[in-house]
């Protein structure tokens, strides 16, 4: 009536502005899992955290530190970018309702094969990886992940990236998983493998001659020759 008031048994919240200040990464793929963490200011370990992506979907954050949080984007989400707010118990902040955080999902990308499939254990080799989906990663941090170790991508279209395989340190030679990540977090199924090769000892050449214009037959003796094709003298 204007005049009497009831409690309604909820306390109001008051939160400072900025309290929402940025994200990483800012996409995933639309499979979800992306581990998010969430940036602001003065964040409390007693308080109950949730990232909306979104209208509907939601998820708990996990308190990390004073200013970070982290929240695993939905599974099974819709490609395309989501507005991505913060949710203190049922109080909804943001850093700017004007130029709202939006996180991106994207189709996930797809390793068909990789050329070539084997290189020098000193590193080098420059790998193109073949599939579908990359164009998602254009603006993004890609990566190839050769076993542990991890490196720069570069796209060169929708369906291609390239990178250059890593040292590795096995004077045996062995093979690891190859994998692309998009966003710096998320990578693709290690469908494909690549092979360090044991460096190559060639001690022996008959004949060690032969005439100017070419033609000669060498026969090359020594250890550690890969089983691949593709070998050049």
């Amino acid at each position: 009536d204007g005049v009497g008031f009831g409690d309604t048994g909820r306390p109001f919240r008051y939160l400072e502005p900025g309290f929402l200040t940025g994200l990483s990464p800012s996409s995933g793929p639309e499979t979800g899992g992306t581990v998010v963490t969430v940036f602001g200011t003065k964040f409390s370990r007693n308080e109950k955290y949730t990232c909306r992506f979104g209208k509907s979907l939601a998820v708990v954050a996990k308190y990390h530190t004073a200013t970070s949080l982290a929240c695993i984007s939905p599974v099974d989400s819709t490609v395309g970018s989501v507005q991505l707010a913060l949710a203190v118990e049922d109080d909804v902040v943001s850093a700017d309702a004007d130029s709202p955080f939006e996180f991106n999902f994207y189709a996930t990308p797809v390793v068909i094969d990789v050329e070539p499939t084997n290189g020098a254990l000193s590193g080098g080799t420059l790998v193109t990886i073949h599939g579908t989906g990359f164009d998602a990663g254009q603006g993004m941090a890609s990566l190839c992940r050769f076993g542990e170790t991890i490196v720069p991508a570069q796209m060169l279209s929708d369906k291609a990236l390239t990178c250059v395989a890593p040292p590795r340190r096995n004077t045996g030679g062995s093979a690891v998983a190859l994998a692309v990540s998009l966003n710096g977090v998320d990578y693709t199924d290690a469908i494909a493998d690549f092979q360090y090769n044991a460096f190559v000892v060639a001690p022996s050449l008959l004949p060690a001659t032969g005439p100017r214009n070419g033609g000669t037959v060498v026969d090359i003796e020594g250890l550690n020759f890969p089983t691949t094709k593709g070998m050049l003298c």
